[in-house]
């Protein structure tokens, strides 16, 4: 599942668990916080403390890309 373009948590949770729950949202979010501490994506509305949307870092689609490379090769194997 590719997230392509900039989304809030909750539009994150709906697209990966098609529901809105607190026990998704919340795994969701500690996720996206150690993400974010890793460089692999940004806060773009860093000011807002409810509503914020994330989006991948260049590092982060550098790692994708590769991610998504490697398992095309496993698949050709």
């Amino acid at each position: 599942m590719a997230i392509d373009k900039p989304m809030m948590p909750s539009e994150i949770v709906i697209k990966i668990y098609g529901k809105n729950s607190n026990t998704a949202f919340n795994i969701v979010s500690r996720a996206l916080s150690e993400l974010t501490k890793k460089g692999l994506i940004e806060i773009l509305n860093p000011k807002e403390k409810t509503g914020r949307i994330y989006r991948r870092t260049k590092l982060g689609d550098k790692i994708f890309k590769q991610i998504n490379t490697d398992k095309t090769d496993n698949k050709n194997n």
